[in-house]
């Protein structure tokens, strides 16, 4: 669980020996259960966390006290970015959806270890970056799409991140609701609902024993994606 899970991480490859174990000595180990919260929207944003295995889901809290999902990430994927910036308080709320491990780095010694290793923080950069271009990508689809062609960019983006190719097709492996692919896509649940049995009606996806989506070899390509 110690090192030898921080060595399989692309983050940490090509560290020495020795740098992974000052790297691994400046962080603490976290295990979460599903449901249960590793970030709160409004806490002191003084910890940054590194995904080492599950999936995590991304909220905030509407005006009037509605929770809606922002995004679902996974391995590799960095958490609380806010201490990064020296941000007061976290602006979303993380929740595992199935049990998660995630390194914690404190926001002292997150500096400090950037400091001295400059590839790692150009790792960060390049996530960041990564997760900055999705996020101009989702709001140019939002804006320039319909609501068929933003679900199904989502679904794409999905199946890209979390996707699992069976004989049927790649098997979005995440147990999504209605209202989270709402939520994420910008429409209401129950257009959600219409469109995913109209593509489930064109053989375009399909739901497996376990509520999964699959999409199917005929889901079409990101470039005909309205």
């Amino acid at each position: 669980m110690g090192l030898d899970c921080i060595r399989r991480l692309a983050f940490f490859a090509n560290f020495s020996p020795s740098e992974l174990e000052q790297i691994f000595s400046l962080t603490r180990t976290l295990s979460l259960v599903a449901g249960q919260p590793l970030i709160l929207e409004g806490e002191p944003a003084d910890r940054l966390y590194l995904v080492k295995s599950g999936t995590v889901r991304l909220s905030r809290t509407s005006p009037d006290g509605r929770s809606f999902t922002l995004d679902i990430v996974g391995v590799e994927s960095i958490i609380g970015t806010e201490a990064l910036f020296q941000a007061d308080t976290y602006h979303s709320t993380a929740h595992a959806l199935e049990p998660i491990c995630v390194l914690e780095f404190r926001q002292a010694q997150l500096e400090q270890l950037l400091l001295d290793h400059p590839e790692l923080a150009l790792k960060v950069i390049k996530s960041l970056s990564r997760a900055l271009m999705e996020s101009a990508d989702a709001f140019s689809t939002a804006v320039l799409s319909d609501a068929r062609g933003r679900l199904m960019h989502l679904l794409r983006r999905l199946g890209q991140r979390h996707g699992i190719q069976t004989p049927a097709g790649l098997r979005i492996s995440l147990p999504l609701t209605h209202q989270e692919l709402a939520d994420m896509a910008g429409l209401a649940r129950q257009t959600v609902t219409v469109l995913l049995n109209q593509l489930r009606a064109e053989g375009l996806i399909a739901i497996d024993g376990h509520r999964h989506i699959v999409l199917t070899e005929s889901f079409p390509s990101a470039s005909s994606v309205a």
